[in-house]
């Protein structure tokens, strides 16, 4: 339902206008080609996009962030269901620019069997329909690189601290960290845990996430 609205509000023209920019930074191109291929799973998404997008994505599998280029396979397999467009594919030699990339050694078996198949598709020998798409459950820990998605969101940031000036976590362990009181005696059982947990990290909770209360 969501996809089906997102698609008729325009959201396919405007991700192809957005990746035809050469700015893009790792993490919105990450996403944007997800959600581009994803939508194109759709044929409503399908039918909305023009024969030029094949250069568009043809294109972005030359970055260097490879870990864009299944998504963008799995766009091209969508995509190649149109017959139209898979005969726009052929007069720009696609077969001719897949292999190309295949040249490239920093691809790992996996993303070489995926362009490897997506040739087979283009070149008929495999039917459309008989590729599966599997989308591989990928954990919440590996979806963002915070210190790296800190870094470019910082590129943006017109406030900068001065030098020598204490931000981010600095400043909040210098300024707001809860201090203990220090005793001479060996610590008890209660004062340890006390010290343990100042050094836990909390982080935001929905009321989801928290335990459920126990009534007394």
């Amino acid at each position: 339902m969501h996809r089906v609205v997102m698609i008729e509000k325009g959201l396919v023209e405007w991700l192809i206008s957005f990746l035809s920019t050469d700015h893009n930074k790792i993490y919105s191109l990450e996403y944007s080609t997800a959600l581009f291929m994803n939508l194109c799973l759709h044929e409503d998404a399908r039918r909305r996009c023009p024969t030029t997008v094949l250069k568009l994505l043809t294109d972005l599998m030359s970055t260097q962030h490879i870990q864009v280029l299944p998504v963008i396979a799995g766009a091209l397999y969508c995509l190649l269901s149109r017959d139209d467009m898979n005969a726009a594919a052929s007069k720009m030699n696609l077969n001719q620019v897949l292999a190309s990339h295949l040249e490239n050694g920093g691809l790992d078996s996996s993303i070489r069997k995926q362009i490897e198949t997506l040739m087979k598709v283009h070149a008929g020998e495999i039917p459309v329909d008989c590729v599966q798409m599997v989308c591989e459950e990928t954990q919440e820990d590996e979806l963002d690189d915070p210190e790296f998605l800190e870094r470019e969101l910082d590129d943006d940031d017109p406030i900068h601290a001065l030098v020598g000036e204490a931000e981010g976590r600095k400043l909040l362990e210098t300024q707001y960290k809860k201090k203990l009181p220090s005793h001479n005696n060996a610590c008890s059982t209660s004062d340890a845990s006390a010290k343990q947990e100042v050094n836990i990290s909390v982080l935001p909770t929905t009321p989801r996430s928290r335990p459920p209360t126990q009534e007394k």
